[in-house]
């Protein structure tokens, strides 16, 4: 009976893909530089915004496994997802997505007034995003709008104002974080594009066609010049290890699966500069940015999951213990 219980109860959690926190953790980023951008870095923000990640990620699961169930089916890379293999029927799915909204519910009560407009915007986004590839060209731009919302709310709930109301660095700010989200899932969806051409969808890896890795290098140079005109503009110093970064990654590594985890340590080695630059104007902080930098080097010349972990295991921590 309890073999039976947890064998029912796996489907659900493969379903929001408990077992794969990656997204949620890339949902979280933005809403970490909301914090930041306000200096206002708490453990109860902190809290709120990574349990608010992780439901908003699963029920994104849900809707886009529903709306892609056929496609999925047909798609090597997705043909495992529990819908697409008739583990669990659309009806049970629509109740478990239901079931997750009214859980979470209870952390609305923890949030500013001022977020339910754009919230109730990102929403909608968000439940037009899975059926986006059947019309727009370049489906990961609703994607970008609606990842990177968590920056938007998180400072219109701390500083507890209208969205309207906030300076207009705010908004250019978000702007480099769509760029962010429109490169990773480019590189991502990369993987899918014979498929995604059968199967007549559209996605950003298909548009951009030949010139794939020159744009996505466009991309997120231009997102990294963002960030440091915001930040510090000290970091351009050392802009030509950032390109060398993003280059290397770009060009040099052609497995998708190597660089997509690149990507992920080189966008973790550019928010603990962020971190650091934005609190800590100091002698100290430019030669911890110098020695910060250099690991993002290392970690993208040594075996993708070793300079993954070097990043996770060494540079965010030493940001936060330095933020408090």
């Amino acid at each position: 009976m309890i073999k039976n219980f947890y064998t029912h109860l796996k489907v659900y959690l493969l379903l929001i893909r408990v077992f794969n926190q990656t997204g949620t953790v890339l949902l979280f980023i933005p809403c970490l530089f909301g914090m930041i951008y306000v200096k206002s870095l708490t453990i109860t923000d902190f809290m709120l915004f990574l349990l608010s990640a992780f439901f908003a990620r699963s029920c994104g699961c849900i809707l886009n496994d529903i709306a892609d169930s056929k496609i999925d089916a047909q798609t090597p890379t997705t043909q495992e997802r529990v819908i697409a293999q008739g583990k669990i029927s659309i009806k049970k799915a629509i109740v478990f997505f239901i079931s997750l909204i009214v859980l979470s519910l209870p952390l609305l009560m923890f949030y500013s007034k001022h977020i339910f407009l754009p919230l109730l915007i990102i929403g909608l986004i968000v439940l037009l995003y899975p059926y986006t590839k059947r019309f727009f060209a370049v489906p990961q731009v609703f994607l970008g709008i609606a990842y990177a919302s968590g920056f938007l709310i998180s400072i219109v709930h701390i500083v507890d104002m209208p969205i309207y109301s906030l300076q207009h660095n705010v908004f250019i700010f978000y702007f480099a974080l769509v760029l962010w989200v429109i490169f990773f899932d480019t590189n991502y969806a990369k993987r899918d594009l014979l498929h995604d051409k059968h199967n007549k969808v559209n996605s950003s890896a298909i548009f951009f066609s030949k010139y794939f890795w020159y744009i996505l290098t466009a991309l997120l140079l231009c997102t990294a010049l963002i960030y440091i005109y915001f930040y510090n503009k000290f970091l351009l110093l050392f802009l030509p290890c950032i390109i060398f970064g993003i280059c290397f990654n770009t060009f040099f590594i052609k497995d998708l699966e190597i660089s997509k985890i690149n990507t992920i340590s080189i966008i973790i080695a550019l928010i603990s500069n962020v971190i650091i630059s934005h609190t800590l104007q100091t002698t100290n902080s430019y030669i911890f940015l110098s020695g910060n930098l250099l690991l993002q080097i290392i970690s993208v010349l040594l075996k993708p999951m070793n300079g993954f972990k070097l990043n996770m295991l060494c540079v965010i921590p030493i940001s936060l213990a330095l933020w408090f």
